[in-house]
């Protein structure tokens, strides 16, 4: 969901999946946007974001991270199984990406790539 852009749409396209085990991929451009219920939807469901730059930020979570590839090893570690993983930013991607075609993109290059432990 990486054309996701606003907490409204991050919210909304969790509800899809609010059966299942959340791990939630958040962050992007800083345009001022209020994340406050975001936050809450995220405590009270007990998602585990994980924050890139720089909306990330604001995001109330342990799991803060700088890259696409980083937020995805990380949550190939942490995801509950039978889970969901779900990139859905909440902010544009303009801080590290020419657009969300590119984030998107990129989110399922990391993915289909095999799991790497950090043992090895």
């Amino acid at each position: 969901d990486s054309i996701s852009t606003t907490p409204e749409t991050a919210i909304c396209a969790m509800e899809s999946f609010k059966e299942k085990p959340m791990t939630l991929l958040v962050g992007g451009y800083d345009r001022g946007q209020d994340y406050t219920e975001l936050n809450k939807y995220i405590k009270k469901h007990d998602v585990l974001a994980i924050a890139l730059p720089t909306t990330g930020d604001r995001i109330d979570t342990p799991y803060h991270v700088a890259t696409i590839k980083k937020a995805v090893a990380l949550a190939k570690q942490i995801a509950l199984k039978g889970g969901v993983v779900l990139l859905s930013p909440a902010a544009p991607s303009y801080n590290m990406y020419k657009n969300f075609e590119a984030r998107g993109d990129d989110y399922i290059r990391e993915v289909k790539k095999p799991f790497e432990s950090e043992n090895e």
